[in-house]
């Protein structure tokens, strides 16, 4: 059997979007705002209308209100 890596990305936004799909995939639920602005802050990336639009595009199923 072939061993297969995924490669973190480098760029902090993107790790935390496939953090984000990891964490769906396994619990089958997606995080919550608040964990999400968490998240972000921590990192200094502000949680902005931007950054909502790009989490909805990418995660529909997303409640940002």
């Amino acid at each position: 059997m072939e061993k297969k890596y995924l490669k973190v990305p480098e760029d902090t936004k993107e790790r935390i979007f496939l953090f984000i799909g990891m964490a769906r995939m396994i619990s089958g639920k997606i995080t919550e705002k608040d964990e999400l602005i968490r998240a972000f802050n921590s990192y200094g990336i502000e949680f902005n209308d931007e950054l909502k639009l790009e989490l909805i595009d990418r995660f529909p199923e997303i409640d940002l209100d």
